[in-house]
């Protein structure tokens, strides 16, 4: 299996996963600090439109409530 580490902010965090585009990412060191961010290709973008980010949320809610 292999795991993805993003380093954001000198903070590095592990993506949990990607459900069409959204990226889930936590830092494992602090599984309190949790990130959504846009798949856009090669990059990661922050979600800035709290509709998006609702429905971000939503989908990763429907995953593991299964």
């Amino acid at each position: 299996m292999d795991v993805a580490v993003v380093r954001i902010d000198d903070i590095d965090y592990t993506i949990v996963d990607i459900i069409k585009g959204y990226a889930y990412l936590v830092d494992l060191d602090n599984p309190d600090n949790f990130l959504i961010m846009k798949d856009e290709g090669e990059d990661l973008v922050s979600i800035t439109d709290e509709d998006e980010f609702n429905k971000a949320c939503k989908l990763f809610g429907d995953k593991i409530a299964g």
